[in-house]
């Protein structure tokens, strides 16, 4: 006898809130402009560290 799959998500409906397309550019951008900025700390930390092997 196969046992039926539980579903439920504690309560809840399950369905995820509807963002829609204008939050989900500027959470997009926003996270480009994070991920860009946290490059340029880490090429600067890179320049920081080869600057004490020499």
């Amino acid at each position: 006898m196969p046992r039926e799959r539980n579903t439920d998500r504690g309560g809840s409906s399950g369905a995820h809130p509807n963002l829609g397309g204008e939050k989900m550019a500027v959470l997009k951008s926003s996270s480009d402009v994070l991920f860009i900025l946290l490059g340029a700390v880490m090429v600067l930390a890179m320049h920081a560290g080869f600057a004490f092997l020499e």
